[in-house]
């Protein structure tokens, strides 16, 4: 069969295909259930297009290879690999969580006692997977999920490096993803060893408590010069909240020359364990083995974990009509297939703009899909749902969201005031500002919304409040086309 045929309901295998969980420009990840062992596991089947690639399918199973030697709580653990006629498959652990690109986007900034939480976690994985011979080489958060009780698990080893292994490199192939790539990997050198992964978690705690890449750009080339050839900015230029002690931690870690990087994961956990202590950075740690991320009882941990367990809990359900809107403008673009997506898709979500852009992906006719986007995002306020993505038909909960942190945006519910602008507009433009500068969106789209005269003079009057060029570049890009 093809990879296309693969889906609900089939068997692949020794498993059975229960629902399509995401896709990338590697393959696709499927939730499934062995049928003999009864266990679920994620199966990630490697592209066909890169099947018969000698070259992509060793990097396949080298995930499948590092991951299956490292046995720790905060790494997925890989259950099976292998073949199922010309399909490479991985069979490993669900994690029941979302990365912290979808906590990013729903929540907006960390806070810095947040950010050091998830930093102890995940240098203490990493210190795991570094003891072992093991390099990530693609730390970044959509690589860091975060499950029930706030607990991090690294996934996707597929660019992971045996250290021992020099050939395990090819000549001039810079692995790792441009925004939090090490100058050491963008320069190919066959030495990489385990600060590589500092470099990318620093990059990672930067847009965590900023909302900001440390280096944008407007290619890969551009971004990874910036990498080679740029200090980092202090992360206070965009947070001046943040201490001066986390603010030189991260610093350290996107130091260009890796020897000014903490020596190892454990030291820079240790670093962080001051911090979160209220002291001051260690001189010269000295610390072996991997420690747990947080001690019992540690307010700043235990309040990190109720908020994501509320954040992971039981969605709101949205009302009936809101699919029913969306389900049908979206078929007259792609067809009968628009129920199947809709609610396959909504699982997925952040929220209601992000239910929609999937969608938009899904219409061939590119030219087709800012109309789309218009239609069921400028819509009347009573097809707006009330509250995240869930599975369609599923009981309604209480209409009190989970909570979340009180220093985070409250998510994308409606723009009170007098204005001529749409809820679902105004609540999309809150969510995309949120992306750029933080909490503060949701204020300022409210008070440009009631200022302004047309759409397009709200979002240029938005993008002022923008600090960085990039950043208003990809507000106007998201904004404007939903212009009413």
């Amino acid at each position: 069969m093809s990879l296309d045929e693969v889906g609900p309901g089939k068997t692949f295998g020794s498993y059975e295909v229960l629902e399509e969980l995401g896709r990338g420009g590697m393959g696709r990840v499927f939730r499934a259930r062995h049928v003999t062992l009864e266990r679920e596991v994620a199966l990630k089947l490697l592209a066909e297009q890169f099947a018969e690639d000698d070259f992509y399918v060793q990097r396949f199973l080298k995930e499948a290879r590092a991951a299956a030697r490292l046995n720790h709580p905060g790494i997925v653990q890989i259950y099976d690999f292998g073949q199922v006629g010309a399909h490479w498959y991985l069979a490993m652990e669900l994690v029941e969580g979302r990365s912290l690109a979808h906590f990013l986007k729903t929540w907006g900034r960390f806070s810095e006692q947040n950010a050091i939480v998830l930093a102890r976690q995940t240098l203490t994985a990493l210190g795991v997977a570094h003891a072992a011979g093991i390099v990530h080489r693609d730390i970044k958060p959509d690589n860091v999920i975060l499950g029930k009780k706030g607990i991090v698990k690294l996934v996707d080893l597929g660019l992971a490096k045996k250290t021992d292994d020099p050939g395990a490199s090819v000549t001039g192939f810079a692995a790792g993803t441009p925004y939090y790539i090490s100058p050491e990997q963008i320069e190919g050198r066959a030495d990489i060893d385990g600060r590589a992964d500092l470099y990318s978690l620093g990059a990672t705690l930067f847009q965590l408590v900023t909302g900001q890449v440390p280096f944008p750009g407007s290619s890969s080339a551009v971004i990874m010069s910036r990498h080679l050839n740029e200090r980092a900015p202090d992360p206070r230029i965009h947070t001046p909240e943040l201490s001066e002690g986390f603010s030189a931690a991260v610093l350290r870690l996107l130091a260009r020359e890796r020897d000014r990087r903490p020596r190892t994961a454990e030291e820079a956990e240790r670093e962080f364990a001051a911090l979160q202590a209220g002291g001051t950075i260690p001189a010269s740690p000295s610390v072996s083995v991997a420690r747990p991320p947080a001690a019992d009882g540690d307010p700043a941990a235990s309040a990190f974990e109720t908020a994501v367990s509320n954040a992971l809990a039981a969605p709101v359900a949205w009302d009936a009509e809101v699919y029913r809107r969306v389900e049908e403008k979206l078929a007259a673009r792609v067809g009968p297939l628009a129920r199947v997506l809709v609610r396959k898709t909504a699982r997925e979500s952040a929220g209601f703009e992000d239910l929609c852009n999937r969608l938009a992906e899904q219409i061939p006719d590119e030219a087709a899909r800012p109309a789309f986007l218009k239609e069921v995002l400028a819509g009347p306020a009573s097809s707006r749902p009330s509250g995240p993505a869930s599975r369609p038909g599923a009981p309604a909960a209480s209409s009190t969201p989970a909570p979340r942190p009180a220093s985070r945006p409250s998510g994308s519910g409606s723009s009170s005031g007098s204005t001529p602008f749409p809820p679902a507009l105004l609540a999309a433009a809150e969510q995309r500002l949120a992306a750029e500068i933080g909490p503060l969106a949701r204020v300022l789209v409210r008070q440009e919304a009631r200022r302004q005269p047309t759409w397009n003079a709200v979002v240029e009057a938005l993008a002022a409040h923008v600090p960085d060029e990039a950043g208003r570049r990809r507000l106007r890009d998201a904004l404007a086309p939903l212009g009413v």
